[in-house]
C-alpha cells in the first residue's frame, strides 16, 4: 500500500504543542478581561447559508461551500451552505434571531475559527482564529460603550504583554464632514482622497508628499493646505489635535458631531486610566467608511506597524442587522486576527517558547508496585492546582529526567529504593539540577507549597 506524504496545506496553520499552550495561556487572559467587564461568551455554527453570508456583499471570492464530493447530484452541490468568512455577519444573524431571548446592551465575546478563500502567503491565512468583541444595543447605544470597547482592548495588549502598542482612535464623522466642506464628493473622487489619507507616512516630507498628490489627483490643493496641517499633525500632542480639531469650525453638522464625540471617547478613556502615550487621536483612519459611522480605532504594535499592520481594528456602526429584521441595533466593537498576531510574534520570537506540556510535575516510574502511591499523590497535588503527570514507561532515570527537561517539567518526584528504604520522597527542580528530601509522611503536602512557591498557577 502507497503512503500518503504528510506535508502542511499552505494557509492551514497548524502549531506544535508549546505554541497552542502559550495561544490558550494569552485567550484566558483575553477572555479575563471581557468577562471582567460583564461580556459573555457566544459560538455560532462554523457554516452559514450563504445568503446570510451575501448579507455583507463580499462573498463569492472568499467563501468555502460546503457539499460531499461523493454525491455526484446537482442538488448537492448547491447545498447553499458555506464557512463563515467573518464572525460580524454570524453574530448579527444570531442577534436578529435570538433578539427576543437577549438583554440589551447585549454584550457577547467570540474567539472562533474562519475561513477565508483568499491566495495563502506570509502573514495570511485561510483558517484562523478571530477574537471578537461587541456591545449591541435596542433602538440607541450610549457613546460610553465606544470608550469600553477601546477601554478594554488596552487592558488586552496591557495584559498580553508584546511590547508597547497603540491604539488610534477616530470618529468616522470627521472625513465625512471634511468630505462635505471641501466638496469632495463622487465615488471616484473619494476613494482617490481616501486612498491618499491610507498612504501618508507620518512625517513632514509624507505630509507634503500627500499635499502634491491631492493637488495632481484632486486638484484642490489651496482648500486642503489647512486642513492638512492639522490632520497629518505628527507632533502635537491628543489635546492639541482635539483642540484644533474644534477650533477649524467647519460649516458640517456632520464635522461637529464627530468633534464632541471623538472628545467624549477620549476623555472617557483618560477616567478609565489610559496611559496617553497608548491613544493617538488619527483622523487618518480610513478603513471601514461604509460600515462604521462614528467611532473607530486600530491598534498598532510600536515598531511593527509597515510589517504586521493593525493587529486590531473596529469601531460603531449604526443598525447591525437590518438585513434581516425591522429592528434598530446599533453597536459598537473590535476583532482581533489572533492566528496572525501570534504568528508574527512566533517568528519574530517577540516572545520566547517555553513548555510543551501544561504539567508542573513528573513523577518518575521508579517500581509498578508503587503505582497505586504515584496515583494517590498525583491526586493529592492535582486537588491543590498543580499539574501533575506520571511517566508511563519502563525506562532508567536518566531517560526520564530528559524527557521531563525537554517538556519543560519544573519538577520531578522520585521514590526509588533508597527513598523507599528511608521513608523519603525526592524533588528535583529541574531548572536549577536541586534536589531536596521530604520525610514521606508530610511530604505532598510540603511538596505541594514548595512547588506553588515556584511556578506560576493556571487559574
Amino acid at each position: 500500500m502507497l503512503k500518503v506524504k504528510p506535508s502542511p496545506i499552505s494557509g492551514f496553520p497548524e502549531w506544535l504543542p508549546a505554541q497552542k499552550l502559550l495561544e490558550a495561556g494569552f485567550v484566558r487572559k483575553i477572555t479575563r478581561i471581557f468577562e471582567s467587564f460583564g461580556y459573555a461568551p457566544i459560538e455560532t455554527a462554523a457554516v452559514e447559508r450563504d445568503g446570510v453570508l451575501a448579507s455583507k456583499g463580499e462573498i463569492n471570492k472568499q467563501i468555502y461551500s460546503i457539499f460531499r464530493p461523493n454525491v455526484d447530484t446537482a442538488a448537492e452541490r448547491e447545498t447553499g451552505l458555506s464557512l463563515h468568512f467573518d464572525l460580524t455577519v454570524p453574530l448579527a444573524r444570531y442577534v436578529a434571531q435570538n433578539h427576543h431571548s437577549l438583554s440589551f446592551p447585549f454584550k457577547r465575546y467570540q474567539i472562533q475559527k474562519v475561513w477565508r478563500g483568499e491566495r495563502s502567503q506570509k502573514g495570511r491565512f485561510r483558517e484562523f482564529y478571530q477574537c471578537d468583541i461587541d456591545i449591541i444595543g435596542d433602538s440607541n447605544l450610549d457613546l460610553y460603550a465606544d470608550a469600553e470597547v477601546a477601554g478594554i482592548i488596552y487592558l488586552v495588549f496591557q495584559e498580553l504583554q508584546f511590547g508597547d502598542f497603540v491604539i488610534h482612535l477616530s470618529n468616522r464623522k470627521l472625513l465625512r464632514g471634511i468630505m462635505e466642506v471641501f466638496d469632495i464628493s463622487g465615488e471616484g473622487e473619494t476613494l482617490e482622497f481616501l486612498q491618499i489619507l491610507d498612504k501618508v507616512e507620518r512625517s513632514a516630507s509624507g505630509i507634503e508628499a500627500i499635499k502634491k498628490l491631492i493637488a495632481e489627483r484632486i486638484g484642490k490643493s489651496e482648500k486642503l493646505q489647512s486642513l492638512l496641517d492639522f490632520l497629518l499633525a505628527p507632533d502635537s500632542s491628543n489635546r492639541e489635535k482635539l483642540s484644533l480639531l474644534k477650533e477649524a469650525e467647519f460649516e458640517s453638522d456632520v464635522y461637529r458631531q464627530g468633534v464632541h464625540e471623538i472628545n467624549q471617547v477620549y476623555n472617557r478613556l483618560s477616567d478609565m486610566g489610559c496611559a496617553d502615550n497608548r491613544i493617538n487621536i488619527d483622523v487618518s483612519i480610513v478603513r471601514g467608511l461604509d460600515y462604521y459611522t462614528g467611532t473607530v480605532f486600530e491598534t498598532f504594535l510600536t515598531g511593527h506597524e509597515k510589517k504586521l499592520g493593525s493587529i486590531c481594528s473596529g469601531g460603531r456602526f449604526d443598525d447591525l442587522a437590518s438585513n434581516f429584521i425591522d429592528r434598530k441595533l446599533p453597536g459598537v466593537g473590535v476583532s482581533i486576527g489572533l492566528t496572525r498576531l501570534l504568528s508574527y510574534i512566533f517568528d519574530k520570537k517577540i516572545i520566547t517558547q517555553g513548555k510543551s506540556t501544561p504539567s508542573h510535575v513528573m513523577i518518575a516510574m521508579m517500581d509498578h508496585k508503587n503505582i497505586p502511591r504515584y496515583i494517590q499523590w498525583m491526586q493529592q497535588l492535582r486537588k491543590d492546582g498543580i499539574n501533575v503527570e506520571i511517566y508511563i514507561q519502563n525506562a532508567k532515570l536518566a531517560k526520564q529526567l530528559k524527557y521531563a527537561d525537554k517538556k519543560g517539567i519544573e519538577y520531578v518526584i522520585i521514590f526509588g529504593e533508597d527513598e523507599e528504604e528511608m521513608e523519603l520522597l525526592k524533588l528535583k527542580n529541574m531548572a536549577i539540577k536541586q534536589e531536596q528530601t521530604f520525610p514521606l509522611t508530610t511530604a505532598i503536602s510540603a511538596i505541594s507549597d514548595k512547588i506553588k512557591e515556584g511556578i506560576t498557577l493556571r487559574d
